[in-house]
């Protein structure tokens, strides 16, 4: 089975001999490798200058990037964290808050690979394009299914950290659903996730 993760790879540790690459292939995603992490992430930056209008295409709206979003956000006590492409991109971001690993993703389809993914990894950065909703929605689901915690509280223990947390309507219709089949698995133990 191939895993439909996005992007997922590991950050590089530094040692004298310059950057260390070991174990790249984690829950069967496809690992970006280039030369080296500064090359990834240079090629990365090119491709994201930031926009200068708001694109509105129907209902869609997409979030204004005016200046880089490094912030990152830990989830819970937990090793996932939530942030922006900016943060994902950011060497020194990623080694301030000891990040190990980057995963982006779609949210339903691939939460199984995903959560096996954090689960592997050591200390996890989940991304989006902003870090407010897709990243979240992951974060929040693995939370819900993995940890058995609320949504509620995942949720407000998030914002609290990183204000600017919105899952869009569907993504929180979705967490619903999977806090709801959480509750009823935990009271029908002959049921699994």
């Amino acid at each position: 089975m191939r895993c439909c993760v996005l992007a997922c790879w590991q950050v590089p540790s530094r040692t004298r001999s310059g950057l260390d690459w070991t174990g790249l292939d984690w829950a069967e995603a496809e690992v970006l490798k280039l030369a080296s992490l500064q090359e990834q992430l240079q090629e990365r930056r090119d491709k994201l200058r930031p926009t200068e209008t708001v694109v509105r295409q129907g209902p869609a709206h997409f979030v204004v990037d005016t200046e880089p979003d490094l912030k990152v956000a830990r989830v819970l006590d937990l090793n996932v964290f939530v942030g922006s492409q900016d943060a994902a991109a950011d060497i020194d971001t990623l080694q301030r808050h000891g990040i190990t690993h980057i995963l982006n993703t779609q949210l339903s389809d691939v939460l199984p690979q995903a959560f096996a993914f954090i689960r592997t990894a050591d200390r996890v950065l989940v991304h989006c394009n902003a870090g407010v909703s897709r990243s979240v929605s992951v974060a929040l689901a693995y939370c819900i299914v993995e940890k058995g915690v609320a949504l509620s509280a995942a949720f407000e223990d998030l914002k609290a950290k990183r204000p600017a947390v919105r899952p869009n309507a569907g993504f929180w219709q979705q967490l619903t659903v999977l806090e709801q089949q959480r509750l009823q698995s935990a009271q029908d133990p002959g049921q699994t996730r």
